[in-house]
C-alpha cells in the first residue's frame, strides 16, 4: 500500500511505499502463458471533486486504478470503495468492461451507507485520513490482492495553532475574536459543562466565533459515571447526544468527550505516579471509566454521522490509553470491550516535561522517557491534538513566555512526522492566563500572549 500524506492544497509531505507483492514471470515464459496471467489491480492515485474542500464541501471520491496484471475478463464488475477515518464512506460500483493489461480507469463514487446512499462525503474541518480499496468485493479474481488499498491523509490548513478557553469568560465574543485573530489563532477550544444552559452558552460563543472564522473544539468536561459499565455506558451516552446536538448546523466534526477522566480519584491510584504503568489505576473504578469512554465516542458517533470523537489522557498516562484501546483492566484481565476513538488527544504541563521526552515511573537508565506521540501511533495512526500544554502555574510571567518560546518549535517541527493535528495553549484568561481581565481597567496582554504571538507569525501554516 502507497502512504502519502498531503495538505488540502495538494502539498506532499511525506511518501511511503511497500512491495506490491507482483508475481514476476520467469525470464522465457510463453506468450501462451502470459495471455492466462489473471489481472493485477492497484490505484495510483486518489481524488476529489471539488479538489480544495472546506469544512461543509461536499465532495465525490475518485480512484485511479491500473492494470499491472493480465487482462480482465469482461462480463465481471471491478467495483471500489472509500474509507473515510476507518468508516466505510462512498463505494463505486464501477462496470463489468475488461480492463486490459497496463490500461486505467477511473473509479468514481456513486453511492453510500449515509444520506439515503448518496455518493458525496461531507468534508469536515480535521485531518481526514481516506483510503481506496479496489475489487473489495473481490468481484475479478487477481493474481495478487495485497496491494488493492490506497491511502492519503488530507489535512486542512489553519488549523494547527489553538488556545483555551471557557463558556463562562467575562468577555464579549467582538473581543474575543479580536484577541484570538490578533495572536494568530485559529483554533479555540471551549468547555461546555454538563448542563443544558452551559452547553447552550458554549455553542453561542463558537457561533460567534466561527462565524469570524475560527474554529471550534467544543470540550464536553464531565466526570467518570457511576454504576457498572452498562449504566456509566448509557450516562456518558445520552449527554454526548445532548451536547453534539447543541452544535448542530455549525460546522463542527470534532469534538473532546471527557476531560482528564484517567486522573478521577476513583481511578487513578496515586497521584504522584507517571501513569504509565497498569498499578497505577485501581481495577474496580476501570469499568465505570470504560463503559463512560464508549458511551462518550458512540453519543458522538449517533448525533453526527461524521463527527470525530477524540479523548484525551495526561502525562505519561500510556497504560490507561493502552487498556482502553486493547480492552484490558488494571488486574492483568483481558477480553473486554475496546474504545475506538477518532482523535487522540493529550495533556501536557511543563512539570511532565516535553510531551516528546515525558518522565515515567522509576525513571534511570531502566525506565527512559516517553515520546507520547511517537507511541500514540499505535491507536489506528490517529490525528494526534495536544488540547492542553502550558508553563508551570508558578512561574513568573517572563518565565512562562521564555517556556513557551522554547517549546513551540519542538511542536512545530515534529507536526508532520508525528502527525500532530492541533495544539492549544492553557489559557487565554484566567489562572494560567495570557491577559489579565479586570473590568475596572483595560484587558492587560501579559508577555506569554506576545510570545505565542510572534511564534505564530514566524511559522505560519
Amino acid at each position: 500500500m502507497n502512504r502519502t500524506t498531503w495538505s488540502l492544497a495538494l502539498l506532499a509531505l511525506s511518501a511511503v511505499g511497500c512491495d506490491s507483492g507482483m508475481n514476476v514471470e520467469p525470464e522465457g515464459s510463453s506468450e501462451n502463458a502470459l495471455s492466462d496471467e489473471k489481472p493485477d489491480f492497484i490505484i495510483v492515485d486518489l481524488k476529489m471533486q471539488p479538489p480544495n474542500p472546506v469544512p461543509g464541501d461536499n465532495v465525490t471520491l475518485t480512484m485511479t486504478v491500473e492494470n499491472i496484471g493480465g487482462d480482465s475478463p469482461a462480463g465481471q464488475y471491478l467495483s471500489g470503495a472509500f474509507f473515510v477515518n476507518g468508516v466505510k464512506s462512498t463505494w463505486s460500483a464501477g462496470n463489468n468492461a475488461p480492463l486490459p493489461k497496463n490500461g486505467y480507469r477511473d473509479l468514481v463514487a456513486d453511492g453510500g451507507p449515509f444520506n439515503g446512499g448518496s455518493n458525496l462525503y461531507r468534508w469536515g474541518n480535521y485531518a481526514q485520513t481516506v483510503t481506496a480499496v479496489v475489487n473489495d468485493v473481490n468481484g475479478i479474481e487477481e493474481s495478487n490482492t495485497d496491494n488493492n488499498g490506497y491511502t492519503k491523509v488530507f489535512q486542512e490548513e489553519k488549523l494547527f495553532y489553538g488556545i483555551n478557553g471557557h463558556w463562562d469568560y467575562p468577555i464579549s465574543s467582538p473581543d474575543l475574536l479580536k484577541m484570538l485573530t490578533d495572536q494568530g489563532v485559529t483554533n479555540y477550544r471551549i468547555n461546555t459543562g454538563t448542563s443544558a444552559e452551559t452547553i447552550a452558552r458554549a455553542a453561542s460563543v463558537a457561533k460567534d466565533l466561527i462565524a469570524g472564522g475560527i474554529h471550534v473544539l467544543p470540550v464536553l468536561d464531565c466526570g467518570i459515571f457511576g454504576g457498572d459499565e452498562d449504566s456509566a455506558f448509557a450516562g456518558a451516552y445520552q449527554l454526548a447526544v445532548q451536547m453534539v446536538l447543541a452544535f448542530q448546523g455549525l460546522g463542527i466534526h470534532v469534538y473532546e468527550v471527557g476531560n482528564e477522566l484517567d486522573r478521577q480519584g476513583s481511578l487513578y491510584i496515586n497521584k504522584g505516579a507517571a501513569g504509565n504503568k497498569t498499578e497505577d489505576y485501581y481495577a474496580s473504578g476501570w469499568p465505570a471509566y470504560r463503559g463512560t469512554v464508549r458511551g462518550l465516542i458512540e453519543g458522538v458517533h449517533a448525533a453526527q454521522w461524521d463527527a470525530q470523537a477524540g479523548i484525551d489522557f495526561v502525562g505519561a498516562d500510556i497504560a490507561a490509553a493502552d487498556m482502553l484501546w486493547d480492552g484490558s483492566q488494571p488486574d492483568g484481565s483481558t477480553g473486554y470491550k475496546t474504545a475506538r476513538w477518532d482523535v487522540t488527544m493529550w495533556h501536557n504541563y511543563e512539570v511532565y516535561l516535553s510531551i516528546f521526552n515525558i518522565g515515567v515511573d522509576g525513571g534511570g537508565t531502566a525506565n527512559p522517557p516517553l515520546n507520547i506521540p511517537e507511541h500514540a501511533k499505535r491507536y489506528n495512526n490517529n490525528p494526534f491534538w495536544l488540547t492542553e500544554f502550558g508553563p508551570n502555574t508558578e512561574d513568573s510571567p517572563d518565565e512562562k513566555a521564555a517556556f513557551l518560546s522554547g517549546y513551540l518549535p519542538s511542536l512545530w517541527n515534529n507536526r508532520i512526522n508525528d502527525n500532530i493535528g492541533a495544539i492549544f495553549v492553557y489559557q487565554l484568561d484566567g489562572e494560567y492566563g495570557m491577559i489579565v481581565n479586570d473590568k475596572a481597567v483595560p484587558i492587560a496582554f501579559l508577555p506569554e500572549y506576545y510570545a505565542y504571538q510572534d511564534f505564530i507569525r514566524g511559522h505560519r501554516e
